[in-house]
């Protein structure tokens, strides 16, 4: 049962994928393998949203704090189309995904940046600040350093687990300078990291939507990452997209879908990609934002192993938290609330 004041998740594939022409007993083995594979996934889920309160860091003053011991997390090396740590052998790659039989280089994550990573609303609508105006008080220079020790510690978990990116629609320059305004303490994370404007490289195209920026990088980014990592037999590719929007959601399974139907054509192969898209609240403070990076440390791994398409909606049933930043007195709970999308794609 999940704990108070949080719903049962529920988790389904989102995308259409080639079904097998009769069941076997290997078929049979596989769908038990998914479906316990899900139950353990709505488990995580709905813990990990809970957990998340827990460790309250140097930010926590109206819940009671429990010690936790931090993260490990390996070196990491960067490629071209991303940052990876390489899967160097058998034991690597089973460690990542013994069920699923993918590899590192079988995943590919794409990370939306604001209002997922930088707390773009808590800066900008809370605190007032702008890129090109003064910096963060020092009061507020420590939360943020607070906060992107955590964002960071997501950042290299996910290299960990796969090739990571970040693609966003705000225009070329935003991002680093950005980061360097108000997350500095991750910039030598993100320069291992390669990220694009999916604006400023497709709207002089003739794309004229924001949806269509993202869906033209998802795009682009999927058609190169595995031109370069070829399916293998037993293996199982994976395109994992984390973002607050709608856009990243859907760019994700129109480009997961377009390269499977092509790959159909070009070499009439079953075994397709994956697409598992997480959808987190738009607008978020940074508590929330804090307790969706505690969320996708804690089950990012579960997500990689899924062995099914995913579509995860992750929203706030109520969002009134105590304002810690500026002590306006406000108190409320907080509850994250897992849904499924279930209109037809």
């Amino acid at each position: 049962m999940p704990s108070a004041g949080v719903t049962e998740a529920t988790v389904r594939g989102g995308v259409p994928v080639a079904v097998d022409p009769a069941p076997t007993m290997q078929s049979t083995a596989r769908q038990q393998r998914a479906e316990e594979q899900k139950r353990n996934l709505d488990a995580r889920l709905t813990n990990s949203v809970t957990d998340g309160r827990q460790d309250m860091g140097a930010y926590q003053s109206h819940e009671e704090k429990e010690s936790t011991g931090k993260r490990n997390v390996s070196s990491v090396d960067s490629t071209f189309t991303g940052s990876t740590a390489s899967c160097d052998s058998d034991e690597d790659c089973s460690m990542v995904s013994a069920i699923a039989g993918s590899c590192k280089e079988d995943t590919l994550i794409i990370f939306d940046w604001d209002d997922t990573i930088l707390p773009t609303r808590f800066l900008t609508v809370e605190c007032g600040l702008r890129v090109d105006g003064p910096g963060p008080s020092p009061e507020l220079r420590k939360t943020l350093d607070a906060y992107a020790e955590l964002a960071n510690t997501t950042l290299l978990a996910a290299m960990e687990l796969g090739t990571v990116i970040i693609v966003t629609n705000a225009e070329t320059g935003w991002l680093p300078l950005t980061c360097a305004k108000f997350l500095p303490s991750m910039l030598p994370t993100i320069n291992m990291i390669y990220h694009t404007s999916a604006r400023s490289t497709f709207e002089p195209r003739g794309f004229p939507s924001a949806f269509e920026w993202k869906e033209q990088a998802f795009r682009h980014a999927i058609a190169s990452h595995f031109s370069d990592v070829p399916a293998v037999h037993g293996r199982r590719r994976c395109v994992i997209s984390l973002g607050d929007s709608a856009h990243e959601r859907m760019a994700a399974i129109y480009a997961c879908r377009e390269f499977n139907e092509q790959s159909l054509i070009d070499s009439s192969s079953p075994a397709g990609l994956l697409c598992k898209s997480l959808k987190f609240m738009e607008r978020p403070d940074l508590e929330h934002l804090r307790k969706e990076q505690y969320l996708i440390q804690d089950c990012l791994s579960q997500v990689v192993r899924y062995d099914q398409d995913l579509d995860l909606c992750i929203q706030p049933q109520q969002c009134l938290v105590k304002d810690d930043f500026h002590n306006t007195g406000h108190t409320g709970n907080n509850r994250m609330q897992q849904q499924q999308h279930t209109q037809p794609y």
